[in-house]
């Protein structure tokens, strides 16, 4: 009778390259994130592009929100792509991201509300908190994440009776 194989028989299983949850967030980050972003642009820069007046406040606020998402959806889809391409550099730029999208967002209608226009801060924090918390745990515990990205360090040379100064770089 033969024994299924389970993680206890493979030990040395190895969780490299793009592929499970890190694959679902790549597309994410690359295709899904930048679409939305973009589309929260397009309301204010559809207002902007009206032939209407609008005071000076409402230009003030319509012209940062569309800077926001668009450099968010930029920001998002370059971290996509770092993420793909197994840059070893992806998942620390990636959790910026996590932190300065919310924050970012969050602040914009703090500052929104404080003025005087209603909004749902209650929606935008946890709408903005909740995805950023989960992916960013994930990328700080996976461990595909960190055997996909953790930088290859060879094997440090070890004394050798033969070559005594391979292991002591001195002089």
């Amino acid at each position: 009778m033969t024994a299924l194989p389970n993680s206890v028989d493979h030990p040395t299983r190895q969780l490299r390259g793009v592929g499970g949850w890190l694959a679902f967030f790549c597309v994410s980050l690359t295709i899904f994130a930048p679409i939305t972003q973009l589309r929260l642009a397009w309301i204010p820069l559809k207002s902007l592009l009206s032939p209407g007046l609008l005071a000076q406040a409402t230009l003030f606020r319509l012209i940062v929100m569309f800077v926001i998402y668009s450099g968010l959806a930029l920001f998002s889809a370059v971290c996509g792509i770092r993420l793909w391409s197994e840059n070893p550099r992806g998942p620390t730029v990636t959790k910026a991201y996590l932190v300065i999208s919310p924050v970012l967002v969050i602040a914009f209608y703090c500052i929104v509300s404080m003025i005087g226009i209603h909004v749902d801060l209650y929606q935008v924090i946890l709408g903005r908190l909740g995805p950023a918390v989960c992916w960013y745990a994930y990328l700080s515990t996976s461990e595909r994440v960190r055997q996909t990205y953790e930088p290859f360090e060879p094997p440090s040379p070890v004394a050798s009776p033969a070559f005594p100064e391979v292991a002591s770089p001195s002089g």
